[in-house]
């Protein structure tokens, strides 16, 4: 589709659901394939498959997916994360299902990234003009980039650190350190999403003073206010109650925010050097 001739707005919906389709089908079906992956593919013979237990086939299967890639990364985060002395139970018959999915999910959805990138660009490709092609790239690898740093940084620091602080208090009121297989994923993966998220924030500072929504020198002027908001911000978007958390997610992103403002700077240069 040419600027010159534009597309009536049904043609750029029907392009746009089919988009969508194959985003879709895609990862259900990357989401079913990942499920079933083993980690250890050499593992499995014919052996293997032959001697199972024919009496109780649900025993094996449940063996076989012991053996997959998302088993493997479930062990391995609570290794990472969880306590030595903590266990985790499943409380209803689904908790164990649905992390399972989710996880499985999660992983499909990463493989697919080509595919979910390459079709987005696809739609969005024919209304743009080069130096915006250039530009959406740009701001694209900034937001992975950021959002990766953000959700590694909370993997390592912020939510080890947030787990031991709970799992200790816990101790301390006598209770016994047995958690929800389901409660402790979706809170690790909760916080992982908020850190990642959060850590893109920059990403609008720097399009605002780009496009002139905000002056440089009113964020440098702001910035004891901003860094109190900040605190604030990471105060209720952590769980620990202690300060430890706080910091190491907000730290990090004050440095990013004055990084915004030298990077803004130079945008707006080079936008004012270019006009004229």
């Amino acid at each position: 589709m040419s600027k010159d001739k534009r597309a009536p707005i049904s043609e750029h919906l029907a392009e746009l659901i089919d988009r969508l389709r194959v985003i879709i089908i895609s990862v259900m079906i990357a989401t079913c394939v990942v499920a079933f992956i083993p980690a250890n593919p050499s593992s499995l013979s014919f052996d293997n498959i032959v001697n199972i237990n024919v009496t109780n086939p649900l025993e094996g299967f449940a063996g076989y997916l012991n053996s997959t890639i998302v088993s493997m990364v479930v062990r391995k985060v609570k290794a990472d994360l969880l306590p030595p002395n903590a266990r985790l139970i499943a409380y209803s018959w689904v908790d164990s299902f649905s992390v399972y999915f989710i996880i499985s999910f999660v992983l499909g959805t990463i493989v697919c990234l080509p595919i979910i990138a390459y079709e987005i660009y696809a739609y969005v490709n024919p209304a743009l003009y080069p130096h915006e092609r250039r530009f959406l790239l740009a701001f694209s690898l900034a937001f992975i980039g950021l959002f990766a740093f953000g959700a590694w940084y909370s993997y390592v620091l912020l939510t080890p650190i947030t787990i031991k602080f709970l799992y200790y208090f816990a101790l301390a009121t006598g209770a016994e350190p047995i958690f929800s297989i389901r409660d402790f994923f979706y809170f690790v993966g909760l916080i992982i999403l908020i850190s990642g998220f959060f850590f893109t924030l920059p990403i609008g500072l720097t399009l605002a003073i780009r496009y002139e929504v905000i002056e440089p020198s009113v964020l440098e002027e702001k910035r004891k206010l901003v860094i109190f908001a900040i605190l604030i911000v990471a105060a209720i978007i952590t769980p620990d109650p202690t300060p430890v958390s706080m910091l190491l997610i907000s730290v990090p992103f004050i440095a990013l925010y004055e990084a915004s403002i030298r990077i803004g700077k130079w945008l707006l240069k080079s936008k004012k050097k270019s006009i004229s």
